[in-house]
């Protein structure tokens, strides 16, 4: 499975696609999906291909992880959910392929954040 992660911000548009599982994103440098927001734990949830679908689990993470709005520990992600991490949005879309392309993720893909100190540390999850 591949999966397209399309990142939003005020200032940008970036997305990144990933074929090897399970993936870890964060503001850590030992993830797949590097975030640089203040708000994101440097292990902040992870991604993973559980068959026909994907899974996203939080990580432990100090401000959480949101789905479409809603914070969760685990929870199935179906095409155009959007993550919300920090001040990040990331739109999920998939399908199933069957050649695998080289788009691996190495080195760790960057996405830079608008979050900034204002946000007072705390994920605001996505006004619906």
């Amino acid at each position: 499975m591949y999966i397209s992660l399309e990142w939003e911000s005020n200032r940008h548009e970036d997305h990144v696609v990933l074929d090897e599982f399970p993936a870890t994103i964060g503001r850590g440098l030992d993830v797949q999906v590097h975030i640089q927001d203040p708000c994101v734990s440097r292990r902040h949830c992870e991604i993973e291909d559980i068959g026909e679908s994907i899974c996203v689990h939080d990580l432990n993470s100090k401000n959480g992880t949101f789905v479409n709005g809603h914070r969760v520990h685990d929870a199935i992600l179906a095409p155009g959910d959007t993550l919300h991490l920090g001040g990040s949005n990331i739109v999920v879309r998939y399908e199933r392929h069957e050649q695998r392309r080289s788009a691996s993720l190495k080195p760790p893909h960057t996405w830079q954040s608008d979050a900034g100190s204002n946000s007072g540390g705390h994920a605001v999850p996505p006004v619906a």
